[in-house]
């Protein structure tokens, strides 16, 4: 009977020991990240927090400063950057609406802007959102839902959006010292519009070296300089017309007894004009109506007319007995910045961009993550950071200057920080799912023991 139960219960022992160990063993974590130092760690991107990446492992959520990382990951962080940067979407011709890609399921593209989550439907966005959707998922390494397959646009040809013809091609220098090659196709406000791999990418001129800032400077003069000795040649045509106008027609051109256009005759039957019926309109070279007197009440002080002049303003300003407040002693409340220091927060290096928050935050009681914690981001710079407990909207933003708004202060929870896993890969539902199957291999033991 010996041999008997161990043949029966070997396939179950080892199917229990497959079931527990495929359990016990922790889901992918998405990529594994390596520091500068060597040391790798498997963990899912959560997002990223200015200069920082939180980074979701198994037990808690880390914060890595990016520039401690190797350079792959900088690089794969950096694209990723591009790809969610806070931008315009809509159908061409709709209203736009402004965020930064968050995700895409349920027949909704998921966007962020301050604190607001905006869901746009899949049929209202454009051609162009189309596909940072599509780079986006596939940087992330998701699958593209197959709901929005079906909007997907047919890829345009190049030459029906640019002249790729002639389009110069060159070596491009960002902050870092990395270099791509791209075709220059023109400038956009204060960015740059590129060509490379068969799409159009509008990169920010900040991020580029002084050479390539230069070299975009020199290719735009010659295009401003022709601009504006048009715009010269206009104004000086505008200019000599105004003064032959303002010099008038020759003398005797409308007759010889007055030298101007003659008066046209009333007729008998036309009405007279308002100023002859009581109206209040005189006409050129009449004398003025006469103002009716007005009656002075003797009861009432009598009142001094307004001052022609600065002059006499100053002479009939009344005086005080209270002494000017000595420059010393007064309080002078600087105005808030209404031009900010920078334009993005690319613009500044590791070390300024740290100790600008070092510096605003320096008299705030230090920020613990391990509590629901505030976070910024500001609008115009698009520098996000975490702030310390009482610093809100109205001060300024420590990046940039400006002022923050309602709308770029929000909450976040660390609990709340990764993306929800499915029900069966939470922690609770594992040690369930565990303990049952270790209870169902003892009853199987135990019945399988007692048939013999």
């Amino acid at each position: 009977m010996g041999p008997l139960f161990t043949c029966r219960s070997a396939p179950l022992l080892s199917l229990a020991v497959a079931a527990a160990s495929w359990l016990l063993a922790p889901p992918a974590l998405g990529r594994v990240w390596t520091n500068t130092e060597g040391q790798t760690l498997e963990a899912e991107f959560v997002r990223l927090r200015g200069r920082d990446a939180l980074l979701k492992t198994e037990e808690r959520t880390i914060t890595a400063p990016i520039n401690r990382l190797a350079q792959e990951d900088q690089d794969w962080i950096e694209r990723y950057r591009e790809l969610t940067r806070s931008r315009e979407w809509g159908k061409p011709g709709a209203e736009p609406v402004r965020g930064q890609f968050f995700g895409a399921k349920n027949g909704k593209v998921r966007l962020k802007h301050g604190s607001k989550v905006l869901m746009l439907p899949y049929d209202q966005i454009g051609e162009e959102d189309w596909r940072q959707v599509e780079q986006a998922l596939k940087h992330l390494e998701q699958e593209i839902p197959e709901d929005l397959l079906t909007f997907k646009p047919a890829a345009p040809a190049p030459s029906e959006r640019v002249d790729l013809d002639a389009a110069i091609e060159r070596t491009w220098t960002d902050a870092k010292g990395r270099e791509i090659v791209a075709k220059y196709l023109g400038v956009s406000g204060p960015k740059v519009r590129l060509w490379m791999r068969d799409k159009e990418f509008v990169v920010p001129l900040a991020r580029f070296s002084d050479a390539d800032r230069s070299w975009v400077a020199r290719q735009n003069l010659a295009s401003l300089t022709g601009s504006f000795q048009k715009a010269m040649s206009a104004a000086g045509q505008v200019a000599m017309r105004a003064q032959m106008n303002a010099a008038g027609p020759p003398p005797g051109a409308f007759g010889p007894a007055s030298g101007g256009p003659p008066r046209p005759q009333a007729r008998p039957d036309a009405p007279r004009p308002e100023w002859q019926e009581g109206g209040y309109e005189v006409p050129p070279g009449a004398p003025p109506r006469p103002q009716p007197r007005r009656e002075v009440d003797p009861s009432k002080p009598p009142t001094s007319p307004p001052p022609a002049t600065p002059v006499e303003a100053i002479a009939v300003a009344p005086t005080t007995d209270t002494p000017p407040t000595p420059l010393a002693d007064a309080v002078v409340e600087s105005p808030a910045p209404t031009t900010p220091r920078i334009q993005h927060f690319d613009e500044l290096s590791d070390e300024e961009y740290d100790a600008l928050l070092d510096k605003a935050f320096a008299s705030y009681p230090p920020i613990d993550y391990d509590d629901p914690y505030a976070e910024v981001y500001c609008d115009h710079c698009e520098g996000e950071y975490v702030t310390p407990e009482g610093y809100t909207y109205g001060d300024p933003c420590p990046l940039c200057g400006l002022a923050l708004n309602r709308d770029e202060l929000y909450i976040y929870s660390v609990e709340d920080e990764a993306y929800s896993r499915p029900w069966y890969l939470q922690r609770w539902a594992r040690r369930i799912i565990i303990t049952l199957v270790i209870a169902g291999i003892g009853t199987a033991v135990k019945l399988g023991m007692g048939g013999e």
